[in-house]
C-alpha cells in the first residue's frame, strides 16, 4: 500500500509543471496583417483553440506561431526572440539587423523570376535534339508557312505557362483563388501538349531541306527564331514540367513555430531570469532569389514583432542593504543604579537617537513598468550594526534584528541601485512585567540581574534604506 501511495504521489509531483504550464496559439493572417490570440486547452483527448485577448505569459509558457494564408512557395519563417527589460520600451533589445526593419510598412521584395531561374538549374535537356531523326522524308511537310505556324504555337503555348507563374507567386491571393486562376488559365496538362509539339517541330526543322535561294534565307531565319523558342524551354524547362496544380492540392499556405517562453536564455541581457518585464517574439519572412532547395540565399522581406507581458507578480530576487529602523513610539535607553546600603535598585530612562543603522537581506518582488522608475515590493530582515550597551555584568550587549516589510524603486537608468522602505518591526530592550522606571526595587540576597527587569519585544515602526542589486 505504502508503495502505491508513493507511486501516486510521484505521479501528482511531476504532473504539476505540466498543469501550470500554458500553451498558447498565436495566428498571423498574412492578408490581412492581423494576429489573432487562443489558448489551446485539453477537452476530450485533443488540444482546442479558445479565442482570448493577448496572453500574458510565465516562465515555461509554449507559445506557438501560425502564419496562415502565407504563399509557402515564395515566403519561409522564422522566429527569433528578445527577452525586454523592466522598465525597457519594446524593441530596445536586439542585434542591428532587427532594429533597421521594425517600425517600417509591411514590405515585400519578390524574387525577380524566383521560380523559373531556379526551374532552369533542375535540368539541361535540349530541345533542340529531340525529335530529330524521328521522321523520313517523305513524312515531312515542306511547307515553311507550317514550321512558321508551329513556332508560333509553341511560343504562345510557352509563354502562357510561363505567365502563370506570377499567379503562382502571388502574395496578395490566398490558396484557392491560386488554384482557380491558375486553372482558368490552363487547362489539362500543358506540359505534355507543349512537349509533343516540340518533338514534332524539332524532326520538321532538322529534316527540312530547302529548294530555292529565297527558301534558304526564310528557313535561316525560321531557325533563329526556333533557337530563341529552344533556349526559353531549356531556361524554364523545370518550371515548365512540373505539374503545379497537384502541387497546389497539397499544399496549405500554412507554416507553424514553436517557441517557450525562457527569461534564462542567453538571448537577453541579464542573467537573472526576473529582471523581464516580457518577452517579444519576431516573425522572420524570407524570399529567395531561386529555389530554397538548391540555394540557401535569402531575403529579410518582412517583420511582425509580438510583444507579450509577463505575467502578475513575479519571482523574487535577493538584494543585500543598509537600512535605518525607526519605532513609532521612540527609543528608550535604559539604565540601572544601584544603592547598596540599602540592597535595593533603581531603573532609569533617557531618550536614544530614533534612528538605528542595520545591514540585511530583502526579497524583492518587480513589478513589470516601462517608466523611468521601476517599483517592487521587498520583505527582509535586518541586524543592527552597533550593539546595544548593557550594565550587566555577564552582558557584552545585543545586536537586535528589525524585520521589514515594504517596497521600493529602482531607476531605469540604474538598476544597481534602488530605495526602499516601509514598516519595520525592531527588537527592542523593554520593561518586563511589574518593573517601572523611577522606582526603587528591593534587590534579593541572591542579586537581580538585566535579564530579571527587561525583555526583548518587536515595536511597530518605519524604515528607509538603499539596497544593493546583484
Amino acid at each position: 500500500m505504502k508503495k502505491k501511495l508513493d507511486l501516486i504521489f510521484a505521479m501528482v509531483f511531476f504532473c504539476l509543471p505540466a498543469v501550470a504550464q500554458r500553451n498558447y496559439l498565436i495566428e498571423y493572417d498574412k492578408l490581412a496583417d492581423s494576429f489573432s490570440y487562443y489558448e489551446l486547452k485539453y477537452s476530450r483527448g485533443s488540444m482546442k483553440p479558445e479565442s482570448i485577448s493577448k496572453p500574458k505569459v510565465e516562465l515555461g509558457d509554449v507559445v506557438t506561431f501560425k502564419a496562415i494564408n502565407i504563399n509557402t512557395m515564395v515566403f519561409d519563417m522564422s522566429c527569433e526572440v528578445r527577452n525586454v527589460g523592466l522598465g525597457q520600451d519594446e524593441s530596445s533589445t536586439g542585434n542591428p539587423v532587427l532594429g533597421a526593419f521594425l517600425g517600417f510598412s509591411p514590405m515585400l521584395m519578390m524574387a525577380k523570376s524566383g521560380i523559373s531561374d531556379a526551374a532552369s538549374l533542375l535540368k539541361t535537356a535540349d530541345y533542340k535534339s529531340r525529335g530529330a531523326g524521328k521522321k523520313d522524308l517523305s513524312d515531312v511537310d515542306q511547307d515553311l508557312s507550317k514550321i512558321n505556324k508551329q513556332i508560333t504555337a509553341c511560343l504562345e503555348l510557352t509563354q502562357k505557362i510561363l505567365s502563370t507563374e506570377k499567379v503562382l507567386s502571388s502574395t496578395e491571393l490566398t490558396l484557392d483563388e491560386i488554384k482557380t486562376t491558375y486553372s482558368n488559365t490552363l487547362s489539362g496538362n500543358s506540359w505534355r501538349q507543349l512537349d509533343s509539339m516540340l518533338v514534332s517541330l524539332n524532326g520538321d526543322v532538322e529534316l527540312y531541306i530547302p529548294q530555292t535561294p529565297e527558301e534558304e534565307i526564310e528557313f535561316n531565319a525560321l531557325k533563329v527564331l526556333h533557337g530563341s523558342l529552344v533556349a526559353l524551354v531549356n531556361k524554364n524547362i523545370g518550371f515548365l514540367e512540373r505539374d503545379w496544380m497537384n502541387e497546389l492540392n497539397a499544399m496549405s499556405f500554412e507554416k507553424e513555430i514553436t517557441q517557450s517562453v525562457n527569461f534564462a536564455s542567453n538571448l537577453g541581457e541579464y542573467s537573472d531570469p526576473y529582471r523581464y518585464g516580457g518577452v517579444e517574439f519576431f516573425l522572420m519572412f524570407y524570399t529567395s532569389q531561386s529555389n530554397a532547395a538548391i540555394s540557401s540565399d535569402k531575403t529579410l522581406s518582412m517583420i511582425r514583432k509580438v510583444y507579450l507581458q509577463r505575467k502578475g507578480a513575479y519571482l523574487p530576487s535577493w538584494t543585500t542593504g543598509v537600512f535605518f529602523a525607526a519605532p513609532f513610539g521612540g527609543r528608550e535607553d535604559y539604565g540601572v543604579k544601584y544603592n547598596d546600603l540599602e540592597d535595593s535598585l533603581l531603573v532609569t530612562s533617557s531618550k536614544a537617537p530614533l534612528f538605528k543603522g542595520s545591514v540585511g537581506i530583502q526579497m524583492v518582488f518587480n513589478f513589470n513598468s516601462k517608466g523611468r522608475l521601476l517599483p517592487y515590493a521587498a520583505l527582509g530582515t535586518s541586524i543592527n550594526i552597533n550593539k546595544e550597551s548593557s550594565d550587566d555584568y555577564y552582558s557584552s550587549g545585543t545586536r537586535y534584528l528589525n524585520l521589514l516589510v515594504g517596497g521600493g524603486v529602482r531607476f531605469a537608468d540604474f538598476r544597481y541601485l534602488s530605495l526602499t522602505g516601509g514598516m519595520a518591526f525592531s527588537q527592542m530592550q523593554s520593561l518586563s512585567e511589574g518593573v517601572k522606571v523611577g522606582e526603587w526595587i528591593a534587590d534579593t540576597y541572591d542579586g537581580l540581574k538585566e535579564s530579571d527587569l527587561f525583555m526583548d519585544r518587536f515595536k511597530p515602526g518605519f524604515y528607509l534604506g538603499m539596497n544593493m542589486h546583484f
